[in-house]
């Protein structure tokens, strides 16, 4: 198994997260360049991931000195779940997805992404629009494209939006439960009896939680699955200003009936001065050999910066 978090540090396989108070930008003209856009992706299936392959080029002659954004806007019943590739910060509002490079792309070179979708489309082809947006664009006419994606005919299990939080309120804690003896109910399955069930998600054994800076924490869910053949697990990680990413993901060594996974996080971090106090929204989806899914359980974590 491995944790990681897109963009952030890590340790080994150890998620480490930092918590960063953005500076205001200031107003700076942008170096005039040319940017384009393209994406691969032409065939889902209802009930299962979808993925998109997107690259952002630099056709000019200078590199960027200013944020780049890639603007996704999906169909609807395709939602945004995770984005996998270093580089890129993604949130989704609604059906428009912004993922934004803060870094510079030089002349003629290129940064992509892959976004992973959930799908539970009735349609037999949808359309996505894809554009680039940077502030010294010299060339207007290759920043959009579209894209027409086939939809096979399955059965739709895809669970409910991860929640939002607004940015700085604490995450009301609970009184703890025993670790490996939850007492939470168990979330419903998907639709669809043969898919994979996860029955209990803890932060430190508790639904919810809230822990300081320079405190490790203990993610622990169970899950069972009616065939007795789910294979892996993916958990997302949603910050309280929309950026998700994944967190860890691993497979269970075999199909299995059901387990449960203890994963050990190092401290959070800061490196910024101040840190403001975070919230994040955890999420986990257990998947079996047959690429059903189970519904997404999430627990909320509240990040208390020093002083707070």
């Amino acid at each position: 198994m491995r944790s990681r978090l897109c963009g952030w540090s890590k340790f080994s396989a150890i998620l480490v997260i930092a918590i960063l108070l953005v500076p205001a930008a200031h107003a700076l003209a942008a170096t005039a360049t040319d940017f384009s856009i393209r994406s691969t992706g032409t065939s889902f299936r209802t009930g299962r991931m979808g993925r998109f392959n997107v690259t952002v080029s630099n056709r000019g002659s200078a590199a960027s000195d200013a944020d780049v954004h890639a603007i996704v806007t999906l169909p609807t019943n395709i939602s945004f779940v995770l984005q996998r590739r270093l580089g890129w910060d993604c949130a989704a509002n609604g059906q428009i997805v912004d993922c934004v490079c803060h870094d510079p792309i030089g002349a003629g070179r290129a940064r992509s992404m892959s976004l992973v979708l959930a799908v539970c489309s009735t349609e037999a082809t949808v359309l996505t629009t894809f554009r680039v947006v940077y502030a010294g664009d010299t060339n207007s006419a290759n920043d959009t494209t579209t894209r027409t994606t086939t939809i096979h005919a399955g059965q739709c299990v895809a669970g409910t939006p991860t929640p939002s939080r607004t940015p700085g309120t604490p995450a009301p804690t609970r009184t703890p439960t025993v670790a490996g003896a939850p007492t939470d109910t168990p979330t419903p399955g998907s639709t669809n009896p043969n898919a994979p069930v996860v029955t209990s998600f803890t932060c430190n054994g508790a639904t919810q939680c809230t822990v300081s800076l320079g405190e490790s924490f203990v993610l622990r869910f169970s899950f069972t699955d009616a065939n007795a053949n789910a294979v892996s697990y993916v958990m997302t990680a949603r910050r309280d200003d929309g950026f998700t990413s994944e967190a860890s993901s691993g497979s269970f060594g075999g199909p299995t009936a059901g387990q449960t996974i203890t994963l050990n996080f190092p401290p959070f971090t800061c490196s910024q001065s101040p840190c403001r106090q975070a919230g994040f929204d955890f999420t986990v989806v257990v998947t079996d050999a047959t690429k059903l899914t189970s519904m997404p359980v999430t627990v909320p974590i509240t990040v208390r910066a020093s002083g707070q």
